[in-house]
């Protein structure tokens, strides 16, 4: 009777274990993860603006989490001009509420393009979060 070779038995042995380890690997690669969510405070912010002839109207809300005990818009009108985003207007809006709603409008707006571009200060306690959101654009010919 043939004896067995230690080290060919032992090698496959080596490659059989890799395998293995590869597969696991590739495995929990593709395991389903919870994602952290990107903010602890905020639930939620959006951004919009309608024009309508050459009258703009900025809508923002900011809705917070349990606990959160103020809430400030920076609601900004912009124009896209030389390659940047200036301010045409800006308005502020402060709550100690958990949701914040604010609606502002503008007119006599010049032909460009414009975004409403806001900015959410919301807190809890001690802790800050901020978020920005730009609307859609819109062009005024």
């Amino acid at each position: 009777m043939k004896k067995p070779n230690i080290l060919l038995t032992s090698l496959v042995v080596i490659i059989a274990s890799f395998n293995i380890i590869s597969i696991k690997a590739v495995e929990n690669m593709y395991q389903p993860e919870t994602i952290p969510t990107r903010y602890e405070i905020i639930k939620h912010v959006a951004s919009y603006l309608r024009i309508s002839g050459t009258t703009g109207r900025c809508d923002s809300e900011v809705i917070g989490k349990n606990g959160v005990n103020r809430i400030t818009i920076h609601q900004k009108l912009q124009r896209y001009s030389g390659g940047e985003w200036t301010t045409v207007q800006l308005w502020r809006e402060t709550t100690t509420s958990t949701s914040l709603s604010f609606s502002n409008t503008k007119g006599s707006l010049s032909s460009g393009t414009y975004r409403n571009h806001t900015v959410a200060y919301v807190y809890k306690n001690n802790d800050r979060e901020v978020q920005r959101e730009d609307s859609v654009e819109y062009t005024i010919r």
